[in-house]
């Protein structure tokens, strides 16, 4: 009866320590802290492919297929925030305003009545009537730019609360360890 011996990672990389030349992380990342984070974690899993040169070229291409995703992860995780708020938000526009200057200049005019008066043995007009008819407005506008920043603790939640949330983000949330789960579950058989 024969048995077939498997390679764990960490042989492997013992083998040759050029294994994850080909490894290439987002920036942030610092390449040989993911290293040493995915061997400690990982270095006892046996490899998929045990042909040293296949198994280098597979986690080339693993770091290509996930660097988008890698480089999102990092964005959200190293954000500038604040913990202890839960609101924080940013406002600009601009209103095109339109408002009515009254600068009233009366126009007369006259209006005569043409028909003759009663009685009367030359025209004379019937009727004369002189008044205001109009008046003329100005329109002005202009635009006006609006900027506002909003922060702080609405009242929702407590500062405590926001702090274990916190905390607890950091400790399920590591980087290094989101990228070696990556990693193995792509290389690595997942049972002992």
């Amino acid at each position: 009866m024969s048995t077939m011996q498997r390679l764990t990672l960490i042989g492997l990389y013992n083998y040759d320590n050029s294994l994850f030349d080909n490894v290439n992380l987002p920036e942030g990342y610092n390449k040989q802290d993911f290293i040493d984070a995915f061997l400690l974690e990982h270095g006892e899993k046996l490899v998929q492919y045990t042909d040293f040169d296949f198994m280098k070229f597979s986690l080339g291409v693993v770091s290509r297929k996930w660097y988008s995703e890698l480089e999102r992860i990092y964005t959200a995780l190293r954000a500038e925030y604040n913990p202890l708020w839960n609101y924080d938000r940013n406002e600009e526009y601009d209103d095109t305003t339109g408002g009515t200057v009254d600068n009233t200049q009366p126009q007369s005019a006259t209006s005569e009545n043409t028909v003759s008066a009663y009685n009367s043995a030359v025209y004379e007009p019937d009727s004369k009537t002189t008044s205001n008819i109009g008046h003329t407005k100005a329109v002005s506008s202009g635009n006006i730019h609006h900027e506002a920043h909003l922060y702080g603790n609405i009242g929702v939640t407590t500062s405590m609360a926001m702090v274990k949330e916190e905390v607890q983000l950091r400790m399920n949330n590591d980087l290094y360890d989101i990228a070696g789960r990556i990693f193995a579950n792509e290389v690595l058989i997942q049972i002992y």
